[in-house]
């Protein structure tokens, strides 16, 4: 559910504007994705339930509070073990990162509590662009601040719609993410699917030594 944008600053695949792909880092969700995932006490709470047996407003305020900051700890993440390498590889390759996810404006406390901050260069929440995805325009605010033209842009995701096919549907390279069944979309190219993010950084070079 988040995308990570890069931008190379010498040589673009042919042109003279600085080089951008867009990967996506996903995981953002409350299920698993790319980089990484909050684990199942989080995504299974039965908090429904919970708080329909309280009557109090001040503790329903206390509790919703508490559940909301608590979400932005590292401790109710998990980064998957292929994401930091792939980050540094991919900077190491001269690009700048940076996010668009479908998610709320906490997600710098929550990317720095995992140690994921320092990799990235601009955020773009949906929260903060008012509009999420599949919608094209968070892609189109993510490209202004790239500053490249969508077809030096790369997008990597774990979500068929929201990812592969919108980004692709506003002229940049999408990838698609999946860790468990890679093959299992006969209508993705095999070119364009990722079953780790140990293949990003090296599907990026080839990308640009192409161009």
């Amino acid at each position: 559910m988040a995308t990570v944008c890069f931008q190379r600053q010498s040589r673009c695949y042919g042109s003279k504007n600085p080089c951008s792909s867009v990967a996506r880092m996903s995981a953002l969700t409350h299920t698993s994705n790319g980089v990484m995932r909050a684990p199942l006490r989080w995504v299974l709470w039965d908090v429904k339930d919970t708080l329909l047996k309280v009557r109090d407003p001040a503790i329903l305020n206390t509790m919703a509070h508490n559940l909301y900051q608590n979400f932005s700890k590292a401790e109710n993440w998990e980064v998957f073990p292929d994401s930091k390498a792939a980050l540094e590889n991919c900077s190491s390759l001269g690009l700048q990162l940076g996010v668009v996810s479908n998610f709320d404006n906490r997600l710098e406390a929550i990317l720095h509590s995992c140690g994921l901050l320092s990799h990235f260069s601009f955020l773009v929440t949906s929260e903060g662009a008012g509009v999420e995805k599949p919608e094209a325009a968070i892609f189109n605010q993510a490209l202004r601040k790239c500053g490249v033209p969508a077809a030096s842009v790369a997008h990597v995701g774990d979500h068929y719609v929201n990812d592969y096919l919108t980004s692709r549907s506003v002229g940049i390279h999408g990838f698609l993410l999946d860790r468990k069944s890679p093959f299992e979309r006969r209508d993705v190219p095999k070119e364009h699917r990722l079953s780790s993010l140990d293949e990003l950084p090296v599907r990026l070079k080839q990308h640009m030594d192409a161009h």
